[in-house]
């Protein structure tokens, strides 16, 4: 009989502040849907039947409570842990991943960089596959994992890897606290950058690099070791494959600039940068190990790493979509609100160039 864990700190009152009553009001319609719909829920007729209340949707997406994608609303990690007292089963499914994420973590100490299959955790923590399924798929959304199986629901045989930094919490509770204060200081940096100054969305890249001057670099990755905790001098090493000076240079320029731009709500010109980031660093490293692709085109790229076993497949689907985002922000695709970026996609985009790096 496993013991069900007890976690999650009491909320602080600065955190009760970030949702009030009209927010949680949204997020728990939101989550009970959610729960009984394993596809998502349409944003567009959510959208629609809380007309008066579409700031405050935005503002749940923007603090990573909720996530749009293919038009389709699910909760986040955060959600759950906001109802854990309140709602049954939202609270059955974090015990489920706090069990899962001990078991992890025992599981990484003893066979550190391991692989595993689902049906061996389940077997371990004595849980239904489908229990543990259904828990992984918010579970991915903690900073500890390696690699993983995209399509955490329907794939016959999973994998799952967690990495390294899942040593840095010792319990579930600790990586909710982190979560919250991640969405905090995201919340607060998004706050400062609106109260000192109104963007207009259509300023020209001539404004944009103006703007960019004014926020030293220094500062910069202080903010991304912040977020997404690595540094200036850590991602250099991971990059020691690019020799040249000068395109090292360019590369840290342009992750300064894209992490910059997602964060003040430049979503389409975020990703277009994200993405060239992308494409020259596998282009490179492709050089570096001596491979030569089909083409000199993104998809060539990541067709190479693909055969050559370069990149992991989690990593790999991952890059893919960055491509199809680049295709996304194209004008002659841009025919709605529908279609264009959202900064948590922008935000979620930039993550993905150390996901990537970490795996070369």
């Amino acid at each position: 009989m496993i013991k069900k864990h007890i976690f999650l700190p009491k909320k602080s009152a600065h955190f009760k502040e970030m949702l009030n009553k009209n927010n949680r009001e949204i997020l728990r319609d939101l989550m009970v849907q959610v729960l009984t719909n394993a596809d998502g829920v349409d944003a567009l007729k959510f959208r629609a039947n809380h007309e008066n209340c579409l700031a405050i949707i935005d503002e749940l997406e923007e603090r990573n409570y909720i996530e749009r994608k293919d038009n389709k609303y699910n909760i986040k990690l955060l959600a759950l842990a906001e109802f854990k007292n309140e709602d049954q089963p939202a609270e059955s499914i974090l015990n489920n991943c706090s069990i899962i994420f001990s078991e992890l973590r025992k599981m990484y100490k003893q066979s550190p960089g391991v692989t595993f299959r689902l049906y061996q955790l389940s077997r371990t923590i004595k849980l239904p596959n489908d229990q543990v399924r259904k828990a992984l798929v918010y579970l991915i959304q903690a900073p500890i994992w390696s690699s993983y199986t995209s399509d955490l629901l329907n794939e016959p045989v999973i994998w799952l890897s967690p990495s390294e930094s899942i040593l840095k919490y010792n319990t579930f509770d600790e990586v909710i606290s982190q979560l919250r204060q991640w969405s905090s200081a995201t919340y607060t940096r998004s706050k400062n950058y609106s109260s000192t100054k109104k963007l207009d969305n259509k300023m020209k890249e001539s404004e944009l690099e103006i703007l960019a001057s004014y926020i030293k670099p220094s500062e910069v990755w202080a903010n991304i070791e912040k977020d997404y905790d690595i540094t200036k001098r850590m991602f250099g090493k991971k990059i020691h494959f690019v020799n040249d000076n000068y395109k090292r240079k360019i590369i840290f320029r342009d992750i300064e600039h894209a992490f910059v731009l997602a964060n003040l709500g430049f979503s389409k010109p975020a990703v277009i940068l994200t993405g060239s980031i992308i494409e020259e660093l596998l282009n490179l490293y492709l050089q570096y190990k001596k491979i030569k692709p089909k083409g000199d085109t993104f998809n060539s790229y990541i067709k190479a790493c693909e055969f050559h076993g370069l990149l992991k497949f989690a990593i790999h689907r991952l890059t893919d979509s960055i491509r199809s985002f680049r295709n996304l922000v194209h004008l002659s695709n841009e025919n709605s609100r529908n279609d264009t970026i959202s900064k948590a996609t922008a935000k979620a985009a930039f993550s993905s160039i150390f996901i990537i790096v970490n795996d070369f």
